[in-house]
């Protein structure tokens, strides 16, 4: 049986701040502060990630509520998978489950595009996509955050 050489890669480690969205324009009504506010995030691109590769961003949310990611990529039979993690958590440590501190994780082998979704509190955190093959994979990540503040 052949041994795989894990290397990590990010995707592009962005950091975004996820705040309450208040409108432009007339009148001064306040937002409500028990309000959900859902933001979209940027969505984050991973071109030719490896097998047993993994990307991430990085993510700070100022609220409590949930964090939606949603990995697409090209071929259906790779099995791309999505985490969140503590911002502490190192890429050898996601795809081995090691001395890391996982929030929530997609385990589906033929599920394409991955959904994850998790509960959160204000903090930082790290969103990875890692590819579990059998080939190289192209794709894109999407993140949202429905919060609370």
């Amino acid at each position: 049986m052949p041994t795989h050489v894990r290397r990590p890669l990010a995707l592009v480690a962005v950091v975004v701040l996820v705040t309450g969205i208040t409108a432009c324009g007339g009148g001064t009504t306040a937002p409500d502060n028990d309000t959900p506010v859902t933001t979209s995030l940027p969505t984050q691109p991973f071109n030719n990630l490896g097998l047993f590769e993994v990307g991430f961003a990085e993510v700070t949310i100022n609220g409590s509520g949930l964090l939606t990611s949603i990995a697409d990529w090209t071929f259906a039979s790779n099995d791309i998978d999505v985490y969140v993690t503590a911002p502490s958590c190192r890429a050898t440590d996601v795809v081995e489950l090691a001395n890391c501190q996982v929030v929530g994780r997609t385990t589906a082998v033929t599920t394409k595009p991955e959904t994850l979704t998790v509960n959160v509190t204000p903090g930082n955190y790290r969103v990875w996509v890692a590819n579990f093959g059998p080939s190289a994979e192209t794709g894109t990540l999407r993140m949202t955050a429905t919060v609370t503040r």
